[in-house]
């Protein structure tokens, strides 16, 4: 019925593109008439143009003489500018000394700002190194990190409490000068002696014990210079040649001539090597005989006795205090003589500034001067300014009238024009209609083809869609069936892999489904606006080619969701496999922690599970059993 429906729906078409037939033959007979008009308009519009074309030449005529006097008067201007152009370029030249001068300002200023900053920056660190240099002198002075006993013997002793011992009195952290790379050994290989008092005979350490007891001072350690005589260890050269080895602590210090029985007796037998590898190897090629100190501090004691750890002493400070002080100082010197060379600098910027300053300030005057010049000149440019005025006033009456009359010439070319584009444009309808009238019949017969088409293609699409409507349906059926054959969580694992697999290549095909269903549309849209550019009076054909639109869309509306469907069921497998595969990790770790059995182990007492307390009560005898063979007991409840 829907059939018969469009065939008459087709013939109604054909009787209305005969109806249009007959429209246009009607329309053919008025413009030829149209056409004759405006060949005879284009005559009498040449004639005009003939008598206008004479008054345009005595008006160009009368234009040229004007022109002759305003380009005498110009020449006289261009004259008198050019000397006021002459004069610019000077007050030009100043200008851009001027800017240039402002440009060697602001660079200077920035150098000066510059300069300023390191100045200023350089007095801040001099201002820190001397705080630095004035504290560890202040330090030094009051005997900071040496015991209090002897910290306080040495300021009575400076502040003249005690007589006649200043000057022959000194404690033996500040005699020794001791190399950075060194002074963690030496600090380490010195120890608590770092506080002892050297006097240059017993009698006056006496006086010093004598005076610490009767003021309740403390105690000290005193080494008198014509007593104490030490050794310095000789090394085999066997231990000099090994690996590591540096030295005696005695021989990598520097003290004065005098306080070497003293030195040799603190340092003199104490070796110092790299690290404790080699001062192991060291002390083992000496038979353990000697105290050795690494770089880093470790100790091995005569006997094999071995020290070592973090350091952390106040005496660093007292050994380092010297090289600190000399370090500070050079620093302060050699920031100084920079300070002093940046001050000359900022006072070199300075007067440079000034005079550029000063240069700038004579230049303006010069610009004063020429722009009053340029002001004179000025005056007779205006002069004949007014002249040429009154001529170019004369010139443009006269192009006034002359280019009225250009634009009437101008109008009547363009009516000939208008009228020989109106002309072709009427034989170009002509034409038109003719082709027009065979395309109707063309077109009425490719309508008929195109529908039988559109027709062929849904039957295509809706036999496709059946195919995939069975085949959705055959596989939530197995999708079901997949479910009830779960058994265990390995077999759920497999088996969701395989459906996911399955659910890929199904994902696959629909999407394949989709792409086709989409070209279809496609086709169909690209179908229904050519039909709508055929047929644009016939708007009842048009609306029934959106409606098969319309089903068509929402029939792929419907398979979209159902795909989304079966994607939101793929996703949640997904998901389910996901959390499977989680717990099955889980029961791995558990089994490996609380077990303490790999899955191997665990695979030799498999078993079908009836009653899982009964067989965790197993587990944790198996796990007793493996502690008693451990431990070689096993104690009972």
């Amino acid at each position: 019925m829907r059939r018969e429906e469009e065939i008459d729906k087709i013939n109604v078409t054909i009787s209305t593109e005969s109806s249009k037939l007959k429209a246009l033959e009607e329309k053919k007979s008025k413009l030829s008439n149209e056409k004759n008009t405006y060949t005879s308009n284009i005559g009498i519009i040449g004639n005009n143009m003939e008598l206008l074309k004479a008054t345009i030449e005595n008006l160009r005529i009368n234009a040229e003489s004007f022109n002759n006097s305003i380009t005498i008067n110009n020449g006289t201007k261009a004259s008198l500018l050019g000397e006021v152009e002459r004069v610019q370029e000077k007050v030009t030249a100043y200008e851009e000394e001027i800017k240039e001068n402002k440009k060697n300002i602001g660079k200077l200023k920035h150098s000066l700002t510059l300069s300023e900053k390191k100045l200023k920056e350089k007095t801040i660190e001099t201002n820190r190194h001397e705080a630095n240099l004035n504290a560890l002198i202040s330090l030094e002075n009051q005997y900071e990190g040496y015991n209090k006993s002897v910290k306080n013997l040495m300021q009575h002793m400076n502040n003249g409490s005690i007589k006649n011992i200043k000057g022959h009195c000194f404690v033996l952290g500040e005699i020794i000068k001791v190399t950075q790379k060194y002074e963690t050994a030496i600090e380490i290989a010195i120890g608590g002696a770092i506080s002892n008092v050297i006097t240059e005979e017993e009698e006056g350490a006496k006086v010093l014990i004598s005076y610490l007891k009767s003021r309740n001072l403390g105690r000290a350690t005193f080494l008198p210079m014509n007593i104490v005589k030490g050794r310095v260890l000789q090394v085999e050269q066997n231990i000099k040649n090994k690996p590591g080895y540096i030295g005696i602590a005695s021989e990598l210090i520097e003290f004065e001539p005098k306080f070497k029985g003293v030195i040799d007796y603190v340092l003199g037998k104490t070796i110092i090597c790299g690290n404790m590898d080699q001062a192991l190897e060291i002390a083992k090629a000496s038979g353990y005989k000697h105290k050795i100190v690494t770089l880093e501090g470790e100790i091995i004691n005569p006997g094999g006795a071995l020290t070592g750890g973090s350091v952390y002493s106040r005496t660093a400070s007292i050994i380092g205090r010297k090289r600190e002080i000399e370090e500070l100082t050079l620093k302060v010197k050699e920031n100084n003589e920079k300070i002093e060379a940046l001050s000359e600098e900022v006072k070199i910027y300075n007067e440079d500034i000034k005079n550029l300053d000063e240069r700038n300030l004579n230049l303006r005057d010069e610009v004063h001067f020429e722009s009053i010049e340029i002001t004179k000149i000025q005056g007779k440019v205006n002069s004949i300014s007014e002249d040429t005025f009154k001529l170019s006033k004369s010139l443009e009456k006269a192009n006034i009238e002359l280019n009225n009359s250009l634009d009437k010439l101008k109008d009547l070319e363009l009516n000939i024009d208008e009228c020989s584009k109106k002309l072709i444009k009427i034989e170009e309808e002509l034409a038109d209609i003719e082709s027009i009238y065979e395309l109707l019949n063309k077109e009425v017969k490719q309508g008929l083809d195109v529908i039988d088409s559109i027709k062929n293609k849904l039957t295509d699409f809706k036999i496709k869609r059946a195919q995939v409507d069975e085949s959705l349906n055959n596989k939530i059926i197995e999708i079901q069936r997949l479910k009830n054959d779960i058994e265990g969580y390995n077999l759920k694992i497999e088996e969701l892999r395989n459906e996911t697999h399955t659910y890929d290549k199904t994902k696959e095909i629909y999407n394949q489904s989709l792409e086709e269903n989409r070209e279809k549309t496609k086709e169909l849209l690209e179908m229904l606006e050519a039909l709508e550019e055929k047929f644009k009076d016939n708007e009842v054909e048009r609306i029934k080619f959106k409606e098969q639109i319309n089903l068509v869309n929402s029939k792929i509306e419907t398979l979209n969701l159902e795909f989304d469907k079966v994607e939101k069921e793929y996703h949640r497998h997904q998901v389910a496999l996901v959390k499977i595969e989680t717990e099955e990790q889980g029961f791995m770790e558990k089994l490996n922690e609380e077990y303490e059995l790999t899955y191997a182990e665990a695979l030799k007492y498999k078993m079908e599970v009836v009653n899982i307390s009964s067989l965790k009560e197993k587990v944790q005898n198996l796990k007793k059993r493996n502690l008693c063979s451990w431990s070689g007991k096993c104690w009972s409840n």
